[in-house]
């Protein structure tokens, strides 16, 4: 598991600033100034202990305990989910934790011992997020995983905070729910504070990984062990609607052309990158426009030979010489007599104008051919 994490530049930065963290704290051995209990909130500056006791442990097996899910579940988490949205989503289940672990407290008639230790904001994160982890710990495992932990935990240590870790399990279930949503990073919000300068700062650290964050339902689960065959994903979608159209492409048809999704065969200028992709889809825009003027004009031509053709025996020869004489043109003329049969209404039709000009009259010699 933990091969693919160092293969890929290092490990990521929010779990290793909390395994230093955690680390350090537990060499100065000093706990009481972190605790969480109600005692020790009689002031407003006792305030960071909601977040702080995460970063001590009652015991050496329990920080053993949380070094060891960090390194094998944390990482995965984070790779997932994105550092600033772990990290945040982590101090969210810390406060919350602390919050239920604290109204528990006051409610139960027996007296609680003070609480540390980073594994009730574990158990929240997993029971949270426990789809987020690779298969088969993202199915399979994840429902049952938290309650796991839990019961090793007090069989490592007995002396461990029982009641700090049930709320660590029900904070999870209360951001699985949805109902911490309104607490969360907006889209807008996590590309503000990615690009601000201490996140650019730490995305510049050497030897660590600052992961971006991904919006939800970005990016789907790949099930599929054939997918680093694959073109990237962006390039496919863009290539199958290429594909389902009828534009040429270097001289073949459409129809023959392999499908994105299959295996071994990605498109030809896919293989280019971005800017082969994009001159590609500007010279195949161009290839269409031209078409779609050259059916344009095709159409026009059709038009104008289908025009109307009318016979001169179809109307009366003297009629026709009258509206002649009177200076009306052969083809309107042999219309309105065709349409009215009077050369009076032919008139009345050629004087408003109700006739056009566009009329080819054929005699019977041109017809017999």
């Amino acid at each position: 598991m933990l091969r693919g994490v160092w293969e890929t530049a290092g490990p990521p930065l929010g779990c290793t600033l909390l395994m230093l963290l955690m680390f350090c704290v537990g060499l100065m051995g000093n706990c009481k100034q972190l605790e969480l209990h109600l005692e020790t909130l009689q002031e407003a500056w006792d305030g960071h202990r909601l977040l702080t006791h995460a970063l001590c442990a009652p015991s050496a097996h329990l920080l053993l305990l949380s070094l060891l899910i960090l390194l094998l579940l944390g990482w995965q988490l984070e790779e997932r989910l994105g550092t600033l949205c772990y990290l945040h989503l982590s101090c969210l289940c810390t406060l919350c934790c602390a919050t239920l672990y604290l109204l528990l407290s006051w409610l139960l008639p027996s007296p609680t011992v003070p609480a540390s230790g980073c594994l009730a904001t574990q158990l929240a994160l997993l029971t949270a997020q426990g789809t987020a982890l690779p298969p088969p710990l993202g199915r399979r495992l994840a429902p049952l995983l938290p309650f796991g932990i839990l019961v090793t935990a007090q069989i490592l240590c007995p002396v461990s905070p029982l009641l700090l870790h049930i709320c660590g399990i029900i904070s999870g279930l209360i951001s699985r729910c949805g109902l911490l949503s309104r607490l969360e990073l907006s889209a807008p919000r996590k590309r503000a504070l990615e690009g601000s300068l201490p996140f650019r700062c730490l995305a510049s650290a050497p030897l660590l990984r600052f992961i971006p964050c991904r919006d939800r339902g970005a990016v789907l689960p790949e099930t599929d062990p054939r997918a680093g065959e694959r073109p990237p994903l962006s390039y496919a979608y863009i290539s199958q609607s290429v594909l389902l159209t009828d534009a040429p492409w270097g001289g073949g048809s459409a129809h023959s052309w392999p499908l994105a999704g299959d295996i071994g065969t990605p498109a030809p200028s896919l293989l280019g990158g971005p800017a082969a992709l994009e001159e590609e889809l500007l010279r195949i825009g161009i290839r269409a426009s031209l078409r779609e003027y050259e059916e344009e004009e095709e159409r026009a031509r059709v038009a104008a030979s289908q025009e109307l053709r009318l016979q001169k025996s179809s109307v009366s020869a003297l009629r026709l010489q009258q509206l002649e004489r009177m200076g009306f043109p052969t083809g309107p003329a042999v219309v309105a007599l065709a349409a009215t049969g009077k050369v009076e209404r032919a008139v009345s039709l050629l004087v408003e104008g109700q006739v056009g000009g566009d009329v080819l009259v054929a005699s019977e010699k041109q017809v017999t051919k």
